[in-house]
């Protein structure tokens, strides 16, 4: 079992202000308010900490602590520490509040009702809106794709270990040929066959007068046998392929916003936190591809999404959380189409 160093902080601008331990994910960490100045204690070890991937310096003034001075930016932030050979890691989630001289809730809902007593339509507008919402129009913003995975994919690699140890088991029945001392199970088919061979001789008063060749005659029978290759585990090798394809697909896409990012002053740089996430998503490809490998999923016969498989997977309580299978995979839903028009064939996939 792998410690979690101490981390303490507090404001760099109060001195006299206690130390806070900091928390680990999915713990919260309050206190933190943008445009002020926060120190982070270093623990023993060599280790790096980053905040939305992008590493803090040293303390001119304290070398042994980490100084983070967020912006203007208000909600929840993912910080992590980590080991400089990469052998651990530690995530921390960061509540940062506004700005006390920011417009608060308060002030803007009475502006608001304030224009919507002297003209609705100053605030709903008069037609339905015709641009789409966001800075990629109506394409998914990778970013947030990549945020929902760094944030629930750890989720889902712990969910496939427990699979992994309680696989959902199944019985197939199948035919089998085996000699007639051998046979063990038989049904109406087995008896119809042996009716019409000359082993049934062996059956008669005179068997002992039989021919050698009815003794060694085999006989058709039902065999039923326990087996891993289920619809929940079709239905979750299916999960693991399309959550694969998703990573790589993902990190090529950011690769290509990265390399084509335009610098701006009013914009945090993408080349200095690409490389920590970049590493995630290579991280992330690699566990899925060993958890491939391994049983009971190396025993799947094929990836094939069901409703059996989906029923079983749900019925799982404590594997996967709604979210993690909503990771994972959503529920079947119209409308989802290859970029070529046909529809995909695991239309289940949902969009992370």
């Amino acid at each position: 079992m792998t410690l979690t160093p101490e981390v303490r902080w507090r404001c760099d601008s109060d001195p006299s202000s206690d130390w806070n331990v900091l928390r680990p994910a999915p713990a919260g960490n309050l206190g933190f308010t943008e445009a002020k100045r926060y120190v982070f204690q270093k623990p023993c070890g060599d280790w790096s900490f980053h905040v939305d991937d992008e590493a803090l310096p040293n303390d001119p003034s304290k070398p042994s602590c980490w100084i983070w001075e967020p912006g203007f930016f208000a909600g929840e932030v993912t910080a992590e520490m980590v080991r400089t050979d990469n052998t651990n890691s530690v995530l921390f989630l960061l509540d940062v509040a506004p700005d006390a001289n920011k417009l608060g809730r308060d002030v803007f809902m009475r502006m608001v009702n304030e224009l919507w007593q002297e003209d609705p339509l100053l605030v709903i507008g008069s037609e339905p809106a015709t641009t789409p919402n966001g800075d990629l129009g109506d394409q998914e913003d990778p970013w947030a794709a990549f945020s929902r995975l760094r944030r629930y994919g750890p989720d889902v690699l712990r969910a496939l270990g427990a699979v992994r140890a309680y696989p959902l088991r199944t019985l197939r029945s199948h035919r089998d040929s085996v000699p007639l001392h051998r046979a063990r199970r038989a049904d109406r088919q087995t008896i119809a066959a042996l009716l019409r061979s000359p082993a049934v001789r062996l059956f008669a008063p005179s068997a002992e007068e039989s021919p050698d060749s009815a003794r060694n005659y085999r006989v058709d029978i039902p065999r039923v046998e326990e087996t891993v290759d289920s619809a929940a585990n079709r239905t979750t090798l299916a999960l693991i392929l399309s959550l694969l394809r998703r990573t790589r697909a993902l990190g090529e896409r950011l690769q290509r916003l990265v390399e084509g990012e335009n610098v701006s002053a009013t914009r945090t740089s993408l080349a200095t936190r690409w490389p920590q996430r970049k590493q995630f998503l290579e991280s992330l490809a690699v566990q899925l591809k060993i958890v491939l490998r391994l049983d009971p999923f190396a025993q799947v016969q094929r990836a094939d999404v069901t409703a059996a498989g989906l029923t079983a997977i749900a019925a799982r309580s404590g594997l996967f959380s709604d979210v993690e299978l909503r990771v994972a995979c959503a529920a079947p839903r119209r409308g989802i189409r290859h970029e070529h028009g046909a529809i995909v064939g695991e239309s289940v996939v949902g969009n992370l």
